[in-house]
């Protein structure tokens, strides 16, 4: 499938005043832009920059320095709801007088709302393109002028102590590393076995006795946190389920680690720039994957049935993208992120 992709440069001699951001949907995708909000914030210190997304994200996008104001969409994926808030937004959004659009999601709504703000520049995200979502964000931007290059900066948040509370009342110190387990892959094929998230834990503490390690995420995967927290004890703080998505975000930035199955938490971390082991299994590398010397993406793209996509795998019922990594492997890649900051 082709896409025709529109862009008008950035021409004038005098930074934009206003810059308005839309990505929409889902949640990873929406964290993966925000490396890029704050570079834009950082070249564009005077500018005013707003988001538009969906209401489930908005919590994410306020916490963000970079954000100056947040448009809220609905969350509604029905049609006739979608079309209802684009209209009851147009108004406020054309009183603004945008100078650059960047459509980041580049759905109808999103193209409907740019063609009527008519901008002096904007640019659209491209969806068919055999790059991960960070490489198709940076090369929509840099289209449109704003931006020349990247360089993964690290986000301020405007609310820092989200959560940590909630930590501490569990058992951390605030001093130890906090290693975060998330065995929260949506299928199968994309799961790594919980006894080796077992393994890795306690050859890692072995060697590292000063490390914690810690669940996040929702309530599907609280029969799997329940088997970690028997055999790691008192090393292991449970989280699953008791934090927001917002307290999520801003504990992970507390992490010194990561190892995390394809979810939105892994996106969470990379945008974060926590070190990151990215389990992506048998989603198509393209799809899931970030690049950056903070990450290793293990993928299923050297397997003849790689990037599949199969919710199953086709051989079994324990799939080869992510079992054939033993947990002394996944130490050993943990060590190598840490020791290359």
């Amino acid at each position: 499938m082709r896409q025709s992709v529109r862009t008008q440069k950035w021409s004038n001699d005098q930074p934009p005043r206003r810059i308005l951001i839309m990505r929409l949907q889902a949640i990873g995708d929406v964290i993966i832009t925000f490396p890029f909000v704050q570079l834009l914030r950082n070249q564009y210190p005077a500018a005013q920059i707003d988001f538009l997304t969906r209401d489930s994200q908005v919590s994410l996008v306020k916490n963000l320095t970079a954000v100056d104001n947040v448009i809220v969409f609905t969350d509604s994926h029905k049609r006739g709801w979608q079309l209802l808030r684009t209209v009851a937004i147009l108004p406020g959004l054309l009183l603004k007088r945008y100078d650059v659009v960047l459509d980041l999601q580049a759905n109808t709504y999103s193209t409907i709302i740019r063609r009527l703000l008519a901008p002096s520049a904007f640019t659209e995200f491209e969806k068919f393109t055999p790059f991960t979502a960070a490489e198709r964000n940076f090369t929509a931007i840099q289209r449109s002028g704003l931006l020349t290059y990247f360089e993964h900066p690290i986000l301020p948040l405007k609310r820092k102590d989200l959560g940590l509370q909630k930590l501490k009342e569990k058992g951390w110190d605030g001093q130890k590393k906090l290693i975060v387990l998330n065995p929260a892959g949506a299928f199968p094929s994309r799961h790594w076995p919980l006894e080796k998230y077992a393994s890795f834990a306690k050859i890692w503490l072995t060697k590292y006795p000063n490390s914690q390690f810690l669940l996040l995420g929702v309530q599907k995967i609280a029969e799997k946190a329940a088997f970690l927290e028997k055999e790691l004890g008192m090393n292991l703080i449970n989280l699953v389920g008791k934090t927001t998505l917002l307290e999520a975000f801003v504990i992970l930035s507390k992490a010194t680690l990561v190892v995390s199955e394809d979810s939105g938490l892994m996106h969470m971390a990379w945008a974060q720039k926590i070190p990151t082991i990215a389990l992506i299994g048998s989603t198509d590398k393209n799809r899931s994957s970030q690049g950056g010397t903070h990450i290793v993406s293990l993928t299923s793209d050297d397997l003849a049935c790689g990037n599949c996509m199969k919710p199953d795998c086709q051989f079994g019922p324990i799939p080869l993208c992510l079992s054939r990594y033993s947990a002394e492997m996944i130490v050993e890649i943990g060590e190598t992120l840490l020791a290359n900051p």
